[in-house]
């Protein structure tokens, strides 16, 4: 009789390893598979998408995320917890990471379902937060709008504002629009002022642009729900930048720095998810990879025609993420689908691999190379409560990865960190501006050494400043 309760336990112990065994599945291909290298398992569904960077400053980076039980933990390459922190509510924002306040120091912040901006230091603890008057789903941005050498956080509230926050948490403006923000802002300078513009959707339907100061330059009417978050590039290579964002009219819009439709291109849904942009075929324009309700994940050449489209087993809420895998010169784009599948594509939309979760994938993958071990590991959570971390097999080394997490980079201001070194190209353009104020002289500094980035954050004089700025043949901030 003892025997057989023994063997029972045995048989409900093994029962997980067992649906964890069938979550894999892979397609047969002969040049790229994936694996599954840990599970983090939470007490709730994940919406918010994983953040990065070396938080403690071991060397090593770490894995930042919220979840609905309103904890966010910090993980280790291996997916053990480092601490966490608890919001007392939902967490459905993804959290973005910065020296905001030149302390030589992270902060970590997000927002939270009991309307507050929640500010963490590199440990954890509490800084400060910030009340707003409802909800916050909204992704807050780092980005010094007024370019004098310091921080500023820019998000959106249920309570229908935009707010402008200073690095100690004190209420710079707020901007009131006529319905829910659930977007998160994306930062640009779209008229060559010396200042950074923030544009943003609404439940109003309304695209909006907002100058620095908070005043409003320009609005773009979609007629229906804007909760996509747009991002900004020079998609067609001529010097002027170009918006994308999705709508709830179905509509993929491309926008002019005027506010001005360039193109549109309509699908068979409501396009909630977020554009990433790179340049997948080598061709010297951007294409524009996004999902749809319609169940596809679309891909579009620079002038809004289609590329390429893949259709999944159900709608794509979630938002793309691009990385050159195999280091063979062309980037695949991995994104999850509401059908439970993490899917990655070549650059030409045929599948290489996909992973199957125990539910439906609200948030975007991360990709970075987590274990020094020179390739890109990819980051992805569930709303069955978990975090998984997929190693590519077949791949001896990866190559860039222009858009490694939700909204491009760890300040989510929308645009591509085309280096590699964690930073994206509006933030660098300006912080490697001779001109640019830097407060305390100081300034995060990145270990370029490795392919994959792993940084090593450091404070470091004018000096070692000055020696980034000629080591970088970047294009100044104008």
């Amino acid at each position: 009789m003892r025997g057989k309760k023994i063997l029972i336990l045995i048989l409900i112990l093994l029962i997980p390893i067992f649906s964890r065994i069938t979550a894999i599945e892979n397609i047969n291909n002969t040049t790229m598979n994936v694996n599954l290298d840990w599970i983090f398992e939470s007490q709730d569904y994940f919406t918010a998408s994983p953040n990065v960077l070396d938080i403690n400053r071991d060397n090593q980076l770490e894995i930042i995320i919220g979840s609905v039980d309103g904890i966010l933990v910090c993980l280790d390459s291996t997916g053990n917890v480092i601490w966490e922190y608890d919001a007392k509510d939902d967490i459905r924002s993804t959290p973005a990471i910065w020296d905001i306040n030149n302390d030589n120091e992270l902060e970590i912040l997000f927002g939270c379902d009991d309307k507050k901006i929640h500010c963490l230091n590199e440990e954890g603890n509490l800084l400060w937060t910030f009340a707003t008057e409802n909800c916050i789903f909204s992704s807050p941005t780092i980005a010094d709008i007024d370019l004098d050498g310091d921080f500023e956080i820019l998000f959106g509230s249920t309570d229908n504002r935009l707010y402008c926050l200073t690095a100690e948490g004190e209420l710079n403006w707020s901007y009131k629009t006529g319905d829910w923000i659930f977007s998160s802002p994306a930062i640009a300078n779209l008229n060559s002022d010396k200042k950074l513009e923030i544009i943003f959707g609404s439940d109003d339907n309304k695209i909006h642009c907002l100058n620095y100061l908070g005043k409003e330059l320009w609005s773009y009417n979609t007629w229906r729900n804007v909760r996509s978050s747009p991002a900004i590039g020079d998609l067609d290579s001529d010097g002027d930048l170009e918006i994308i964002v999705g709508s709830e009219n179905s509509n993929i819009i491309c926008l002019n720095q005027n506010g001005e439709k360039i193109w549109s291109y309509k699908t068979d849904g409501w396009v909630f998810s977020c554009p990433a942009l790179s340049d997948l075929n080598n061709d010297g324009y951007l294409e524009v990879v996004i999902g749809s309700y319609d169940k596809k994940i679309h891909c579009l050449n620079y002038d809004g025609s289609l590329s390429w489209s893949f259709l999944t087993g159900d709608m794509i809420v979630t938002s793309p993420s691009i990385a050159d895998l195999d280091n063979n010169g062309f980037n695949e784009i991995i994104i999850g689908s509401n059908d439970k599948k993490l899917y990655c594509l070549d650059y030409q939309g045929n599948i290489l691999w996909s992973f199957l979760t125990g539910d439906m994938i609200f948030s975007a993958p991360l990709i970075t190379d987590i274990n020094n071990d020179n390739i890109a590991e990819i980051i992805i959570s569930s709303t069955d409560n978990s975090t998984y971390c997929l190693q590519p097999t077949d791949v001896t080394e990866s190559g860039n990865i222009p858009w490694y997490c939700f909204r491009g980079s760890i300040l989510h201001t929308g645009w591509m960190d085309s280096d590699n070194d964690f930073i994206d190209d509006l933030t660098e353009s300006y912080l490697n501006d001779p001109d640019y104020p830097l407060t305390n002289n100081s300034f995060p500094s990145f270990d370029l050494s490795n392919k994959n980035s792993i940084i090593i954050v450091t404070l470091v004089s004018i000096t070692l400043i000055s020696i980034l700025r000629t080591k970088r043949k970047r294009k100044r901030f104008v």
